[in-house]
C-alpha cells in the first residue's frame, strides 16, 4: 500500500511586498523523513517552515496534507503561565508524556515558575519537550540547536530517533555550520530557491583554483549553485 505523503508545496510562491522569498518551490515529506533546512539570514528558512506547518498561505502554488504539526519556533516570548501548566495546556488527544522528554533534553529548571523566569536553555527545551510529546505527525522545528548545551543537543538526536521509529516527519532549521543528526537529507534555501545539498563525509573541503574574478561575482555564481557565505560579505 503506498504511504501518502505527510505534506506537499507545489509551485509554491511567497512575496512579502515586492520581494520574492520563495519562487515556485515544489516539496514533499513523509512519515520516517529527517529533513535538514539550511540558508543565510532572510533566504526563507521559516518561511519555508510556516508554509510546512500550514501557518501561512502562499500568493500562489498549493499546499496540501496535514493541517495539525508541532512546531518550535525560532523566537518566543515566554507566557506567565507556570511552565508545567503551559507544557500541558495545548490539546494534544495523542500526548505521550512531556517528562521522558524533559529527562532526554537533561531539563533543570522549576516546572513551577513562569516560563519568563526559564533560562534561554531550558526554554527551548521545554519547547522542544512538548513538540516531541504532543503526538503530531509532523514535528518542526527551527533553530533547532540553539541555545542547547551538549546534553540537550545529545536529547534532542535521541528525540528525532525516536519520533522517526514512531513514522513521524521531522524537519529541522539550524546555522548553517552545525551538523545535523546522522540521515537528515538537507536542503539549502537560496535564490528563493530550494536546492539538495549532497554531503559527503570523506571530504571536508575542496580547493578550487582557476581564473581571478571579484568577490561579488564568486558569490553570485556560488549562489546559483546553492552555496551561501558563513558570514554575509559587507
Amino acid at each position: 500500500m503506498a504511504v501518502s505523503p505527510t505534506v506537499v508545496l507545489s509551485d509554491v510562491v511567497v512575496r512579502f511586498g515586492r520581494t520574492v522569498v520563495l519562487d515556485h518551490v515544489s516539496l514533499s515529506v513523509g512519515p520516517g523523513d529527517l529533513v535538514g533546512v539550511r540558508g543565510s539570514n532572510g533566504a526563507g528558512k521559516t518561511t519555508l517552515l510556516r508554509l510546512l506547518v500550514n501557518a501561512y498561505r502562499p500568493n500562489a502554488g498549493t499546499r496540501r496534507g496535514l493541517r495539525s504539526s508541532a512546531y518550535v519556533p525560532a523566537v518566543i516570548d515566554p507566557p506567565a503561565l507556570a511552565a508545567g501548566v503551559w507544557l500541558t495546556r495545548l490539546p494534544r488527544p495523542q500526548r505521550s508524556d512531556p517528562g521522558v522528554a524533559l529527562e532526554v533534553l537533561g531539563f533543570d529548571g522549576d516546572l513551577g515558575a513562569p516560563c519568563r523566569e526559564l533560562s534561554f536553555g531550558n526554554l527551548r527545551k521545554l519547547l522542544l519537550s512538548e513538540a516531541f510529546s504532543s503526538g503530531e505527525q509532523l514535528i518542526v522545528v527551527d533553530e533547532a540547536s540553539t541555545g542547547l548545551d551538549d546534553v540537550g543537543l545529545a536529547g534532542v538526536r535521541t528525540l528525532v530517533e525516536h519520533a522517526r521509529a514512531s513514522a513521524k516527519t521531522v524537519v529541522l532549521a539550524d546555522q548553517q555550520s552545525r551538523p545535523f543528526p546522522s540521515g537528515t537529507s538537507v536542503i539549502r534555501v537560496a535564490g528563493g530557491i530550494l536546492h539538495p545539498e549532497i554531503a559527503d563525509p570523506e571530504i571536508s573541503s575542496v580547493i578550487l583554483r582557476g581564473p581571478l574574478a571579484a568577490r561579488p561575482e564568486l558569490l553570485e555564481r556560488a549562489g546559483e549553485l546553492g552555496f551561501a557565505p558563513v558570514e554575509d560579505p559587507p
